[in-house]
């Protein structure tokens, strides 16, 4: 992202947009008005100091950023900003819609100064659209995009995850669409407006909610720390001897996990009945409630014997799906974590300290992500920048802000992504999520599965009709939408060489299988480069390629709880609930296609191809950076 230049205008709701683009390398320049942005003023502070250049959420979010102040009101400040643009590729802006064309500013008045502006506007409710003016703190768009009726207890009012997660979200989604609209642009497009609506952004949390009214008219409703399975409820945060686990009892395709459990509970003469179960012909759809509650009476009296770190190391050596509800605190203490060489030393020299910061949401092959400076300081590098400026007062924009016209052996994309062919391995949700929103501007992707080996996805409800079929589940529809698809038993040798065909001829290959996995199929990176050797592939997994826990079979609900988000969910005096059914399926999807086109950026001015590493505990807690600072 070097090349290129975002001048961010955002308050608290896109702070995360200029922060994603700064820590893939672009110079990000945070625009405040004179005496800093309010935002400052949110709270905690370092060592609790009230003060807006000790903000600890101003700090976790405005990493590599320069910052300036300018009075946008004031005509010296217009001009000086209308210079700005004139070198920049991206601006970054969180006003009520039209208060930028008010002041001069708007779209139409930016690409008059630079044709190749790309213009990423963020609000409560879009630019267009009988909400267009209405105002939306965190809670009500968590409210009105809808996860809030879907998490807390059904006998109390719905919550939402306490640290405020909306406009990150939306703030996530921005910088997608900015790196989306730079690739249109580079393709021989044209700069453009983005216009991100935060509840749209936070719709896209929900799981198999919309597909569940669509085919059925049935509203889903909130469970506290159970979740339905058909007409079971099925509990998935646990109590133990000092917090909460995260587990399911489970079956159709995962029936193999459960009997890990079960021979644990055994060798300490705790398994009663369930050792007479025959795992392998459970179905849940059929199981009684009776027997459901009679089984999770069993586990739940065993579970409490044990502390969550004993538990977790326990399905650590026998391989089960559970894992501890952190704290903030037990994050940092992430073995995990720590092993991936995840957090990273910023220096403060205004207060004679380095401080710790939660690090790259995915790891690069040869464009590293980097935290480059702390954020600034209120009007920190004013004169840095009129110095650059009056240093180039006749530069013009940079060729890759200029929108050239395309000649005729250079046809301007239909839709940004066409042309990019992606071999698509994924299964489940963020996978898939990721080459969903590819294929939905324009890419070509090719989905492989088997009947032997299906996308758990196909056997999930809700199912057209209510009549169950490989191709009537919405789990699947939803996150696969847009793809062709193409069924390979990739355990064959003749299947592995048809994959190996189609990737020497794609651009992309995205797969979230358990480390090792494509290795064993001759299909990981090492292998694919012989192929293509500018390809890019991303490999995203549940806790990443490395360390001790990455071949620990778990999932997106396990990681809203390791991540903490159970954590900042549900009332104090309940048990804990998990802010929807698996939250961090919808955080990673996001920040894996920055990455990847970030990674298409950088090979279209390098040649370069690379391998990117997205362990889905490491992207979540992005979302959680104030939190663990």
């Amino acid at each position: 992202m070097s090349p290129y230049r975002a001048l961010d205008l955002t308050a608290e709701k896109g702070f995360l947009c200029g922060k994603i683009l700064g820590d893939l390398g672009a110079d990000v320049i945070k625009v405040e008005p004179p005496g800093g942005e309010p935002s400052r003023n949110i709270g905690p502070f370092y060592h609790d100091i009230p003060d807006p250049q000790r903000s600890l959420h101003w700090f976790a979010l405005n990493t590599s950023k320069r910052g300036i102040t300018l009075d946008l009101e004031d005509p010296a400040g217009k001009d000086l900003f209308r210079r700005l643009v004139l070198k920049a590729d991206f601006v970054i802006e969180t006003f009520p819609p039209g208060r930028m064309d008010e002041m001069g500013l708007g779209y139409t008045e930016l690409a008059r100064i630079n044709p190749g502006i790309i213009l990423v506007s963020i609000s409560p409710f879009g630019h267009s659209g009988p909400y267009r003016d209405f105002k939306g703190a965190d809670i009500v768009a968590m409210a009105m995009g809808g996860q809030m009726s879907i998490a807390g207890h059904p006998d109390r009012p719905p919550v939402r995850v306490t640290a405020p997660q909306a406009y990150l979200h939306a703030a996530a989604h921005a910088a997608v669409g900015a790196l989306i609209a730079l690739h249109y642009r580079e393709a021989g497009g044209e700069g453009q407006q983005v216009d991100v609506s935060i509840q749209e952004a936070v719709l896209r949390i929900l799981a198999n909610e919309p597909a569940f009214w669509e085919y059925s008219r049935n509203v889903m409703r909130r469970t506290g720390p159970l979740r339905p399975r058909d007409e079971l409820l099925m509990r998935e945060v646990w109590p133990c001897r000092d917090g909460e686990i995260t587990y399911r009892v489970m079956s159709q395709g995962f029936q193999r996990l459960t009997p890990l459990l079960v021979q644990w509970m055994d060798e300490e003469g705790m398994a009663h009945e369930l050792k007479d179960v025959d795992w392998q012909q459970v179905d849940l759809a059929k199981v009684t409630a009776a027997d459901q509650a009679s089984r999770e009476d069993i586990i739940g009296r065993f579970f409490l014997k044990y502390t969550k770190d004993e538990i977790f190391q326990q399905a650590l050596r026998r391989h089960i799906p559970i894992m501890p509800a952190s704290t903030p605190g037990d994050v940092r203490e992430n073995r995990q974590l720590e092993s991936r060489d995840f957090w990273v030393t910023v220096e403060h020299p205004e207060l004679d300290e380095a401080i710790t910061y939660p690090g790259a949401p995915f790891k690069f092959g040869k464009t590293p992500w980097k935290i480059h400076r702390r954020a600034p300081l209120i009007g920190e590098h004013n004169q840095e920048i009129l110095d650059e400026l009056a240093s180039n007062p006749d530069r013009e924009q940079s060729s890759n802000a200029q929108a050239e016209t395309p000649g005729p052996e250079s046809p301007v994309p239909g839709r940004a992504l066409e042309g990019m062919r992606i071999v698509d391995f994924t299964r489940v949700i963020t996978g898939p999520l990721i080459t969903k929103y590819l294929a939905e501007f324009g890419a070509e992707v090719i989905k492989i599965e088997s009947r032997s080996s299906l996308d758990a996805g196909r056997i999930n409800p809700p199912f057209k009709d209510g009549i169950q079929g490989l191709n009537r589940s919405g789990s699947f529809i939803f996150p696969n939408s847009s793809k062709r698809s193409l069924s390979l038993n990739l355990g064959h040798p003749r299947a592995q060489e048809v994959a190996r065909g189609l990737i020497a001829r794609a651009d992309m290959v995205v797969e979230n299988f358990a480390p090792g996995v494509m290795r064993k199929w001759g299909l990981d990176y090492e292998q694919v480069i012989r192929l293509k050797p500018d390809i890019i592939m991303l490999s995203t997994s549940t806790l990443g390629q490395t360390g001790p826990y990455a071949s620990h079979p778990g999932f997106g609900w396990n990681l809203s709880g390791l991540g903490g988000f159970n954590h900042f969910t549900g009332w104090p005096d309940r048990e804990g609930v998990a802010p929807s059914t698996a939250y961090t399926d919808y955080v990673a999807p996001w920040l894996g296609v920055s990455a990847v086109l970030s990674a298409v950026d950088h090979r279209r001015r390098t040649g370069q191809g690379q391998h990117i590493d997205m362990s889905q505990f490491e992207a979540a807690l992005t979302f959680l950076s104030p939190e663990v600072l």
